[in-house]
């Protein structure tokens, strides 16, 4: 082996949660099932990454809500025992292999999202649509607000019931809760909205409700761009205070990428 890459191969620990090494998949969409369930056919796939020896596989972004955001009214599986039985047969099939799993959690793309005919996207404040600037998104209420850490925390547990063994916070590349953390699309004057801490707000509460429910020691990461690559959108110069106060908030580990879909060659590179 090459000494310098040593490290790479040592076990480590965050939180309470053990690696057997320093591998991580990153979280990949595969579009694999139209219900966003965890079919076979993806348990299949990760299995195979869980024979190379990988030290945890964060899975493809799982559902926490069909009453948030119109792009997911159609999922009906969500907070059901579907969701959970397909958990564990996920889990199951990758006890033995040391592998950790854990599961990432989203609330939606809002202004991201492709329009649907005869509904307004949602998003933090009423601002233009990606795909269509000419239409305006929904400001999501104070009470809809409210509800989403609930939602993250209820879908975390059944996670964790279900033999996983971490959680994910999805917060990036301009999705809804991105939307939140950044000031060219949060415009709200009450309490989500303002100042860096009242912007982070919704993802301290959701951290703070997953631990409620979890426990403590469920470790909780949040995946989030450290810049988005557009003119007005989060920089480097920026983005350090983010990650301080989120650390300070409690997320015992950070999942940093870069881009939006302004920008979508850094998501998905040619």
């Amino acid at each position: 082996m090459n000494e310098k890459n040593r490290k790479l191969f040592e076990p480590t620990k965050i939180g309470s949660m053990r690696l057997q090494n320093r591998f991580v998949m990153a979280p990949m969409t595969t579009n694999a099932n139209p219900n966003h369930v965890i079919d076979d056919g993806m348990i299949d796939y990760y299995e195979e990454i869980a024979k190379g020896g990988v030290g945890m596989i964060v899975c493809d972004t799982q559902i926490v809500s069909n009453k948030i955001d119109p792009w997911y009214e159609a999922v009906t599986i969500i907070g059901t025992n579907e969701q959970k039985v397909r958990f564990m047969a996920l889990t199951e099939r990758l006890k033995g292999y040391g592998t950790k799993l854990c599961v990432q959690l989203t609330i939606g793309p809002g202004r991201n999202a492709f329009p649907i005919p005869g509904k307004a996207s949602v998003s933090a404040s009423a601002i233009p649509g990606l795909y269509d600037p000419s239409q305006n998104t929904r400001a999501l209420t104070l009470e809809e607000v409210e509800s989403i850490p609930r939602a993250f925390a209820d879908v975390a547990l059944m996670a964790k019931e279900a033999g996983f063994d971490a959680a994910e916070v999805h917060a990036h590349t301009g999705y809804l809760l991105d939307q939140f953390i950044s000031k060219n699309w949060n415009k709200r004057t009450d309490k989500y909205g303002g100042s860096l801490e009242n912007r982070l707000r919704l993802l301290t509460e959701i951290l703070q409700a997953i631990k409620e429910k979890a426990g403590q020691a469920f470790p909780v990461f949040i995946r989030v761009s450290g810049q988005h690559h557009f003119p007005g959108g989060r920089t480097l110069d920026t983005f350090p205070e983010i990650i301080r106060k989120l650390d300070e908030a409690g997320y015992d580990g950070f999942d940093v990428d870069s881009g939006s879909y302004e920008a979508i060659e850094w998501i998905f590179p040619p």
